[in-house]
């Protein structure tokens, strides 16, 4: 019997796992109860982001052999240790890439509209993509059906679209949007690093009266330097990630077009996409065989995108969301305002972290456009 620790928020995952239900014993815990006394005796263990998953964790877990996240990114989890211990890491890379880049659409077309409607303009408004893998590809395909020219940065990933240097796209993009891994923040040898990827002399070449979107990590961006190119006013910026997150300065989000609190890729189908993928690794690595089920993926762009929009989704709720979770910066412990790095601004407000990770646990997942039920019909169908 494989006995499998997995994170309460996990959605559907008895469901990912029934084919194998009597080889498997499954233990749900909310994610604050997952420490080194719970995983004793575990094979396996299934997480999200919020769960650091490094040596502390795992030093009383002898008989751990993989761990899936039910996430993209896999920041949150020391990969070097895993292989010491020949742990296998599974991650559900592409899971919600619809949402990610169905999210970015939704920012451009509530900050710049008027590119959105490209028809209506004289020369064609130009998205950079950083990072062109699942969710910078799939971004790609949304953008260029709307009329947009594209300028893609990836040193790893061929695209047939044009690849230019990351100086020229920030200075020639009219919207910026970010889709890179957080990597080389503790690996000097690391060939690519993208910690810090923009700072203040990236943020010195944005092309004034352009948007930034950051939905990949916060650590992307380095915090203090954006704080300060964004006196300017020179251009804008809309984050859904940020660089000491869950503690985040009122500084920086009065600064801000746009602040959500990390859920770009919260869809119903992205969630359970993620569950999908992670439990297919599990059952192949412990040899259980067995139909499993496909992630749920399907490209569909509304015809009237300014009519559907608002409907479907308005990031504006959710901001405000996260800015009621602002409390006085002396209510908070110091542990978490030291986090900001930053004495020098002395915030007077920052994020309770205990609300902002309560507004992700508790999130209305959107739906993916291509499973939106329209009452109108002739279009897409759940």
């Amino acid at each position: 019997m494989i006995r499998v620790v997995c994170d309460a928020a996990v959605v559907k995952i008895e469901e990912a796992l029934s084919p194998w239900s009597n080889q498997i014993e499954l233990i749900r815990l909310p994610s604050g109860e997952i420490n080194s006394g719970a995983l004793k005796g575990a094979h396996a263990l299934i997480t999200r982001s919020v769960t650091q998953v490094n040596e502390s964790l795992l030093k009383h877990a002898d008989d751990l052999e993989f761990v899936g996240t039910a996430t993209i990114g896999v920041d949150h989890i020391d990969q070097g240790y895993l292989e010491t211990r020949q742990i296998k890491l599974a991650s559900a890379a592409g899971c919600s890439k619809h949402a990610v880049a169905q999210y970015v659409i939704a920012v451009i077309h509530l900050l710049r509209p008027q590119l959105v409607n490209s028809n209506d303009l004289s020369k064609k408004p130009v998205l950079g993509i950083v990072g062109f893998g699942h969710i910078g590809s799939t971004l790609a395909r949304y953008a260029q059906a709307l009329g947009f020219d594209l300028l893609i940065c990836d040193p790893f990933v061929a695209s047939p679209h044009p690849q230019t240097s990351l100086s020229e796209l920030l200075s020639q993009s009219d919207v910026i949007s970010l889709h890179v891994p957080l990597t080389g923040q503790n690996d000097a040898d690391c060939p690519h690093p993208t910690h810090h990827l923009i700072a203040e002399p990236e943020l010195a070449l944005i092309k004034p009266g352009a948007l930034l979107i950051n939905s990949a990590r916060g650590a992307v961006i380095s915090q203090s330097a954006l704080l300060s190119a964004l006196e300017s006013g020179a251009f804008d910026a809309a984050l859904d990630v940020f660089e000491f997150e869950p503690v985040i300065s009122s500084a920086l989000l009065m600064r801000l077009a746009l602040a959500t609190p990390h859920i770009a890729g919260y869809s119903a189908q992205g969630k359970l996409n993620a569950t999908r993928l992670v439990s297919a690794e599990l059952g192949r690595h412990f040899g259980f065989g067995g139909d499993t089920q496909a992630p749920l993926e399907r490209f569909w762009l509304p015809s009237d995108l300014s009519g559907f929009l608002p409907k479907w989704y308005d990031p504006r709720v959710d901001e405000a969301a996260l800015k009621s979770c602002l409390i006085d910066s002396a209510d908070a412990q110091t542990g978490q305002l030291n986090r900001l790095s930053q004495p020098d601004l002395k915030p007077s407000k920052v994020t309770d972290p205990t609300c902002f990770e309560a507004l992700r646990r508790n999130y209305s997942l959107r739906t993916d456009w291509g499973f939106v039920n329209l009452a109108s019909g002739g279009e897409p169908a759940a």
